[in-house]
C-alpha cells in the first residue's frame, strides 16, 4: 500500500473563542493532522472520510469525531454542507480533568441503538453552536464554552474507550518530539526563534552548514 504524505495543520482560533466553529462545503481536504479534536457534523449531502487507512461515507445527520493526532482526508459529494468543530488540545486539557490520554469512538454511522440518545444530545449542542456562531449575542463566548464542555461531558461518559491498534494516530518514532517542537513554535511565534534554540529544547547539538 502506498503511503500518503500528510501535512500538519496549525489550528488558529479567534481572540474571543478558544476553539473553531465553521460552516462550509468541502470538495477535497488532503491528508493532514493537527493537535486538535475535530468533529464533523454533516448537514447536507455526503462525504468520504479516511482516517488512517479506514475509509467511510458520512451522510446527512452523521456526526464523526476525529481524535487529535490522527491523519485524515475528506472528499465531499452532492453539494454538501458541513459544520466542523476544531478543539485544540490546550483547551481540552485545560478544562477537563483526566482527558490527557482519552480516546473517543464517536461515529453515528457505525454506532448502535444504545448510543442514539447521546448522539442526539451532541447533535443538538453542535447545531446550537452553529447558530450562535452567527448571531453573536452578549454572552456568546460563555454560551459557546458551556455547550462545548457539555459535548465533552457526553463524550467522556458515553464514547470514551481504549485506542485500537493501527487506528490512524501518528506513530512515528519522533512524534512526541515533533509535537513539542510545534508547541514551542506556537508559544513563541511572536519572538525571534533560532534553530539553535529549538535544538536546545530537545537537548541536541545543532550544526548549521553554510555554503558559500
Amino acid at each position: 500500500m502506498k503511503t500518503r504524505k500528510s501535512i500538519y495543520e496549525l489550528v488558529e482560533t479567534s481572540d474571543t473563542l478558544p476553539f473553531d466553529v465553521s460552516l462550509h462545503s468541502v470538495n477535497y481536504v488532503p491528508s493532514h493532522w493537527h493537535n486538535s479534536v475535530e468533529i464533523i457534523f454533516v448537514l447536507r449531502g455526503s462525504l468520504e472520510v479516511t482516517v488512517g487507512h479506514m475509509q467511510q461515507t458520512l451522510s446527512e445527520g452523521d456526526v464523526k469525531l476525529i481524535n487529535s493526532g490522527h491523519v485524515h482526508e475528506v472528499i465531499g459529494f452532492h453539494n454538501n454542507i458541513i459544520a466542523t468543530f476544531l478543539i485544540p488540545d490546550t483547551f481540552i486539557k485545560g478544562n477537563i480533568r483526566g482527558v490527557e490520554h482519552a480516546y473517543f469512538d464517536c461515529d453515528s454511522s457505525t454506532a448502535g441503538k444504545e448510543s442514539r440518545p447521546a448522539l442526539d444530545r451532541i447533535r443538538q449542542l453542535l447545531a446550537e453552536m452553529v447558530q450562535m456562531n452567527y448571531k453573536r449575542g452578549e454572552v456568546y463566548e460563555l454560551e459557546m464554552r458551556i455547550r462545548m464542555l457539555s459535548v465533552f461531558s457526553t463524550l467522556m461518559q458515553r464514547f470514551r474507550t481504549e485506542e485500537p491498534e493501527g487506528e490512524g494516530a501518528i506513530k512515528e518514532k519522533y512524534m512526541d518530539r515533533m509535537l513539542r517542537i510545534i508547541n514551542y513554535i506556537e508559544e513563541h511565534y511572536q519572538e525571534s526563534i533560532t534553530l539553535q534554540e529549538i535544538a536546545e529544547q530537545e537537548f541536541y547539538r545543532c550544526r548549521i552548514y553554510r555554503s558559500f
